[in-house]
């Protein structure tokens, strides 16, 4: 077995705490808001794709067992709890008057809202995996990128399925092919060895997040050029955040929670919204007013590593005796 790269559980904690960050209010808007969200999902595709080995999987069903033991058990395993949980004491704290069996056709459907909304990403990953092996099975290896880039054009398209996230997993196929068909650069990139090209890179990503602000809302021309821009922002300023990842994998190296965070993102992404509520609720209760936490931005930041803090033993106690909920094998003991 490889060893554990330090900069890609350092990628997937910093991504992770993103997403906490983002779901906890206020939403950081402007230039900052649109670097937020061309890292948040895209840096999690990016991973995913670079870790990706598709001869490990010479079969269609070999690897939808895979695929299945890793994001579909959790997928399950977390929408029954926290349905459960709905039904006894959510919907009645959060005066929802959704009918019973709406998560249950979201659920179905790959479209979790009502219920673990989080778990968008989980179908969506899932669907983009199935695409991104069979497209490696028909299109050369050479062509594979570009043909992502082409195809993830249909995300934006009226009327495109959305069922499974389909629409999503298109949307955002071009970073997980970009690191996978560039797994080398990648894996060889470093800020002191290729410095003039990561700041011409981040550069330009700035200058199409500007042209991004610029375009007209509405309309397929439109939606399309806004698309492009993403998928160009995102795939030139993600360089950038895998050096910060690899300068910071130098200089911590191996952690215990840094590992354990990173091997279970699905746990947090399952849970961090619940906590969010929580907190909010707790906040609103004290100060007295609603939305309390929309006037403190300040807090952002330690609340999520609150977050992350509050979730690190319950990660220790699923990797220990139910890894599977996180999408993870039983680790193998010696046998005496």
């Amino acid at each position: 077995m490889k060893p554990r790269q330090a900069w890609i559980d350092c990628a997937k904690v910093i991504s992770i705490c993103l997403v906490v960050s983002y779901h906890i209010p206020p939403r950081p808007d402007g230039m900052f808001g649109e670097f937020i969200r061309l890292l948040r999902m895209p840096a999690f595709f990016l991973i995913a794709g670079y870790l990706f080995n598709a001869s490990r999987f010479p079969t269609l069903t070999g690897f939808l067992r895979h695929r299945s033991r890793q994001l579909l058990i959790p997928y399950v395993t977390f929408f029954v709890l926290f349905y459960a949980l709905w039904l006894l004491f959510g919907r009645a704290m959060a005066g929802d008057e959704q009918a019973l069996l709406t998560p249950l056709w979201e659920f179905v459907t790959g479209r979790p809202s009502t219920v673990v909304a989080t778990y968008w990403f989980i179908a969506c990953l899932f669907t983009l995996q199935i695409l991104y092996w069979l497209l490696g099975r028909i299109v050369p290896r050479r062509w594979l990128f570009p043909t992502c880039v082409l195809l993830s054009l249909l995300g934006v398209v009226p009327g495109m399925p959305t069922v499974w996230n389909i629409d999503n997993a298109f949307r955002y196929l071009p970073f997980y092919a970009f690191a996978n068909c560039y797994k080398e650069f990648v894996g060889a990139l470093r800020f002191r060895s290729h410095a003039p090209r990561v700041v011409l890179m981040l550069a330009m990503s700035i200058g199409l997040l500007v042209v991004r602000q610029l375009l007209p809302a509405d309309g397929l021309l439109p939606n399309i050029a806004d698309h492009l821009c993403f998928i160009g922002g995102g795939l030139l300023l993600l360089p950038a955040y895998i050096c910060l990842c690899k300068g910071l994998g130098d200089l911590i190296g191996h952690r215990q929670f840094i590992e354990v965070t990173g091997r279970t993102p699905i746990l947090i992404l399952a849970c961090q919204n619940y906590l969010i509520g929580l907190i909010k609720l707790a906040a609103d209760k004290v100060s007295g007013t609603a939305d309390s936490l929309e006037c403190l931005p300040w807090l952002n930041i330690p609340l999520t590593l609150l977050i992350i803090a509050v979730m690190y033993p319950v990660a220790l106690l699923v990797e220990r005796y139910a890894p599977w909920m996180a999408g993870r094998p039983r680790p193998k003991t010696d046998k005496p």
